[in-house]
């Protein structure tokens, strides 16, 4: 009675608030942003048993509107993405895109095949499946102190 007199809390709405506080506690070390804990991974990539030349990987983890990507590009067959650009830790969906051509490539083959006219520009674009692109399911469990080595063989269907 005297807690309401004086305008103060009773002692069971006090212990609920610090049991409620206690419980976030282990949450507080989960990474330096709100968005949680990125992580490196890297790998290799074929198409048909061969080494993608060129693709864009990418990550998404999370669900609903306020998922995060993580992007990086397949060269050669392989590919790495840094921490900081990296995806989250837990299970991301994985799918891979055409590889963009930046501008100044694509100006730079145009002038060199301009001067023997009939000549196309050799640009690498490859072709990736439809199975592995947006309705990809694939996936990839990235973990926060693991290697994070994921290697992808993806197949043309025929």
């Amino acid at each position: 009675m005297y807690d309401r007199l004086l305008g103060r809390a009773p002692r069971s709405a006090v212990c609920a608030s610090l049991l409620a506080l206690l419980a976030l506690l282990p949450c507080t070390g989960c990474g330096s942003s709100s968005e949680g804990v990125r992580a490196a991974v890297q790998g290799k990539v074929t198409l048909d048993g061969k080494p993608l030349e060129a693709a864009a990987i990418v990550f998404h983890c999370g669900q609903g509107e306020g998922k995060i990507t993580a992007f990086g590009l397949v060269e050669n067959g392989s590919f790495e993405i840094a921490a900081e650009e990296g995806p989250l830790v837990g299970k991301a969906r994985v799918e891979f895109q055409p590889k963009p051509i930046d501008q100044a490539t694509f100006e730079e083959e145009l002038d060199k095949t301009t001067s023997r006219r009939r000549s196309r520009p050799k640009l690498t674009v490859v072709d990736i499946p439809l199975q592995y692109g947006p309705e990809s399911t694939l996936t990839a469990h990235v973990t926060e102190d693991g290697e994070n080595t994921f290697d992808f063989a993806l197949e043309t269907r025929r």
